[in-house]
């Protein structure tokens, strides 16, 4: 039997049982059994044992178990050798002469045991290589009715078919990319755990507006609802089968950031503030509300709520995250749905602490599970399982993700659906994380990022994302006429080329963040788009460049395993870290090449400081909590992000720190994250809007008014060349929108 047909064989059909000597592999429920027994085995040890067998005789290559096995992390080869050696002693290796794995020196393993295989019905099969494009499937068949025979031929007549139309094959897997492109390709990961929890079977869109902040739907499945967050917001509410939407909720001047329905699907729960910018990383701002589904008067339900809450399984009361303003502190609260009372039942006063939008009530109703950081930097995020009764909080999984979004249990208590970052990754993708025992795999994969919003049908069958999809290019214009922009580069969907910050160099070229596949780094080009490099070699997540006149780059990277500062030479050489605290983000380097500023948190304020250029001790610049720093072309003042007064505004302060020199305050949908930027002659500052453009405030005091000439929409990272000739920023071609993901099981 050849390699090949085995392989065929188990991917075509996930009820084939295979053995081998006293073993049995059942694949479609992911065990090792001996005489009928389970044999204990690690998720990774199962799937090293069912690719050799799958490719039983033949040398499986170190890398190729290596990526089949670990394709989403990144561990040492020495994790094979020790799943290896499990491998043997589960299989009782050296037992009465018997040896199942094959080591071949510095190549790989083979296996090198006979393999049997058996539907789940018990009938042997029986494959032999015809000829190198066609494989015969020789079933006994004499005992079988009629109808069981007409199945034997159609399946040998398919398999001859799949085998001769390997183009057309090619032609479906550009297909499937092609999707991808625009967001749809997924695939389930495995047969076991978590793919069982959820396994992609259709896909539907079910917007297309491409401004859906939040979606969610109704218990029964058949019925979703929506924001439109455009200037202003307004909620929606629609049918999974199509058809028109329904307005539910006028368009408002605020932000819709949350969207749930009640247990019994009569009434969604929204939480609304006035705008996006933070009183601090851990504002409260915005309130609950309570809409009938079909209509009626809206109820204010609690103040001081922002983020997603989740209900018990009786319904009779809610949680959620609150961030207290001013304050390091996150509690879990426990409210009742039909009146005052609340109770916070656990809390962290780390830097960041629970993830915002991540409770979920467990079926049973005893615990909440939700997202938070486990070490000091906050470089490493699990679930939670906090007590409902006694507020002990336990880890349920040991993945370590870079962050987590927010998280949803299947309603049979078998595990979550959790939207999470992985480490060196800049896509929020979809897991499933299996209960009790906490296993963690992803269940779909694709070039998009999924927001936070995330909900399940009762029947596990129907779940709710909503995905974005960015490409982001560059454009070039004359300062004095901004409308005659061009562009300059030109890339396809999930290529993210200045999206996140771009910098000009003193000698008029552009260095810029470029997105590809999940992670993120910088390159460098002339003006006119041509000699495109990559500058920082791929590694970690790269962020954030800005350039000396003498010839350094400053970036941000967390590609030693903690968000810090690094520089290097303009060619890419000569990289080094320069800071070594938990956490280090947004660096600007002066003009002059002395000073360097940056924020202690990855999140919107944070404390600001200053330090040399070499590294060295920090100074504090301000006691208010501030971000985003960008010093003056003539390196004596800094802008930043402000706390004051109980609102974001934008502060300059002298280079040496102390109390600002202006304060000025901005408009509702200002956008300051990676976002701030002096004018070349150092009269103004510039920051982005949401919605439309970007904002221009005189030094010297007046209203904010827009740049002139720019395409009416969002924009991404921008800036002026050094002369002042040429203005460059980036225009992202992009939509967020509900998606519905049908389980196949």
């Amino acid at each position: 039997m050849s390699q090949s047909s085995v392989k065929a064989l188990l991917t075509e059909r996930p009820d084939l049982v295979c053995e081998f000597g006293p073993f049995r592999i059942d694949r479609a429920a992911g065990r090792l059994l001996r005489d009928g027994h389970p044999v204990p085995l690690t998720p990774k040890a199962f799937d090293v044992l069912l690719a050799l067998v799958e490719s039983h005789g033949r040398l499986v290559e170190k890398d190729e178990l290596m990526n089949r096995v670990w394709a989403d992390s990144f561990v040492e080869e020495g994790n094979l050798k020790v799943t290896i050696s499990m491998l043997r002693k589960a299989l009782e290796e050296g037992t009465n002469g018997h040896r199942y794995i094959e080591t071949v020196p510095r190549r790989g393993y083979r296996f090198a045991a006979d393999v049997k295989e058996f539907l789940d019905d018990g009938r042997a099969l029986v494959v032999r290589e015809v000829s190198k494009s066609s494989i015969t499937i020789e079933q006994e068949e004499s005992s079988l009715p009629a109808s069981a025979r007409a199945v034997s031929n159609a399946r040998h007549l398919v398999t001859e078919i799949k085998l001769h139309i390997r183009g057309v094959a090619m032609a479906l897997v550009g297909i499937a990319a092609a999707i991808a492109s625009v967001g749809i390709w997924l695939h389930s990961t495995s047969a076991r755990k978590p793919a069982a929890l959820f396994q992609v079977g259709k896909v539907a869109q079910l917007t297309t507006k491409g401004m859906t902040r939040i979606a969610a739907i109704s218990p029964d499945g058949k019925l979703f609802a929506y924001s439109d967050q455009r200037e202003r917001g307004s909620l929606w509410l629609g049918h999974v089968d199509g058809g028109e939407a329904l307005q539910i909720h006028a368009p408002v001047d605020g932000i819709f950031l949350s969207l749930t329905f009640s247990p019994d699907g009569s009434s969604l729960y929204y939480t609304l503030t006035d705008n996006l910018l933070p009183v601090s990383q851990f504002s409260s701002t915005g309130a609950l509300y309570k809409l009938p589904v079909f209509g009626g008067a809206t109820e204010k339900v609690r103040d001081n709520v922002r983020n997603s809450i989740s209900f018990s399984p009786d319904g009779n009361q809610f949680a959620f995250v609150r961030n207290e303003q001013g304050s390091s502190k996150t509690s879990l609260v426990v409210a009742d749905t039909h009146g005052p009372v609340e109770h916070e039942i656990a809390w962290s006063s780390g830097k960041h602490g629970f993830a915002w939008h991540s409770p979920s009530w467990a079926p049973d109703g005893q615990s909440i599970a939700l997202g938070a950081p486990i070490n000091d930097n906050d470089s490493e995020n699990e679930v939670l399982l906090v007590n409902v009764a006694s507020g002990a909080a336990r880890t349920l999984t040991k993945y370590g993700w870079s962050g987590i979004e927010s998280m949803i249990w299947r309603h049979d208590g078998n595990g979550l659906i959790v939207v999470a970052r992985d480490k060196n990754s800049d896509l929020w993708q979809l897991w499933g994380v299996s209960y009790p025992d906490g296993d963690a795999r992803r269940i779909v994969t694709d070039l998009g990022t999924y927001g936070y919003a995330l909900s399940m049908s009762v029947d596990d069958n129907s779940l709710l994302v909503t995905q974005n999809q960015i490409q982001s290019d560059i454009w070039v214009a004359p300062a004095g006429n901004l409308s005659e922009a061009r562009q300059i580069t030109f890339s396809s969907l999930g290529r993210w080329n200045g999206f996140n910050a771009l910098h000009w160099t003193p000698n008029g070229r552009i260095i810029y963040t470029a997105q590809a596949a999940e992670s993120s780094t910088l390159w460098m080009m002339n003006a006119d788009g041509s000699e495109q490099k990559q500058l920082i070699p791929a590694g970690g997540s790269n962020f954030s460049p800005s350039a000396t006149d003498d010839g350094h780059v400053v970036f941000q990277s967390n590609r030693s395993g903690k968000y810090a500062v690094w520089r290097a030479n303009l060619d890419g050489s000569d990289m080094r870290q320069l800071t070594d605290i938990d956490v280090a983000t947004a660096p600007n380097v002066s003009p002059d090449g002395k000073w360097i500023v940056y924020e202690s948190s990855d999140d919107d304020l944070g404390e600001l400081y200053r330090m040399s250029i070499d590294g060295g001790e920090p100074r504090l610049l301000t006691h208010n909590r501030a971000g985003w720093g960008r010093i003056s072309p003539d390196s004596k003042f800094v802008a930043c992000s402000y706390e004051s007064d109980g609102k974001v505004k934008i502060a300059i302060l002298p280079i040496e720190g102390g109390e600002p020199l202006r304060v000025f305050d901005v408009p509702r949908l200002a956008n300051l994250r990676s976002a701030l930027s002096w004018t070349p002659d150092g009269k103004a500052v510039c920051y982005r809007d949401w919605n439309n453009g970007i904002w221009r405030q005189d030094v010297e005091g007046g209203q904010p008014e827009r740049l002139a000439g720019l395409p009416e929409e969002r924009l991404q990272g921008y800036g002026w060349s050094r002369d002042g000739k040429y203005f460059a920023f980036a225009r992202a071609i992009g939509s967020k929108d509900a998606f519905l993901i049908t389980n196949a099981k």
